[in-house]
């Protein structure tokens, strides 16, 4: 029953796999850190497949699914670089928002309304970036607000 089923707060280094299902809230939740994640599984969360903010993260792999709102979010000033993301029956395929830089190298997103979502959330912040090589969205499922920025090439 808690909010979140993973929580990292301040954690540096690499983890190999991290596994979540049914959670109740958000699936993993991971504030100022610096990781390196082989893997990520996640199946039915009540919020959040994944949410990073506040810190520099490089997933590899990541499959998410039916979680009620976005499959992976990066906020708050985050750097994120993503190899490979699969994301399905979200609302939300990823968001990238409040100042934070999110690089996909390819992404499957299916069954969501929105594939790409780039914005400021909060006042103090500006926009978000996303820098995707490859991709199967449709251009009419992506939300782009202005002062935000969805790259389709050149990705770090």
């Amino acid at each position: 029953n808690c909010e979140d089923t993973l929580n990292l707060i301040k954690s540096r280094g690499k983890i190999n796999t991290i596994f979540v299902k049914e959670a109740l809230q958000d699936g993993l939740d991971v504030d100022f850190s610096n990781l390196i994640i082989n893997n990520i599984f996640i199946n039915d969360a009540g919020n959040d497949c994944a949410d990073f903010s506040w810190g520099s993260y490089r997933i590899i792999e990541a499959k998410v699914e039916k979680c009620t709102d976005k499959g992976f979010s990066v906020g708050e000033k985050s750097e994120a670089y993503i190899g490979k993301l699969d994301v399905s029956k979200t609302h939300i395929g990823i968001s990238s928002k409040d100042g934070s830089v999110t690089n996909l190298d390819n992404a499957i997103i299916k069954s969501t309304k929105i594939c790409f979502e780039v914005k400021r959330k909060k006042q103090e912040f500006y926009g978000g970036t996303i820098n995707i090589k490859k991709h199967d969205c449709e251009i009419n499922n992506i939300y782009t607000e202005k002062g935000s920025f969805l790259n389709f090439k050149n990705v770090l």
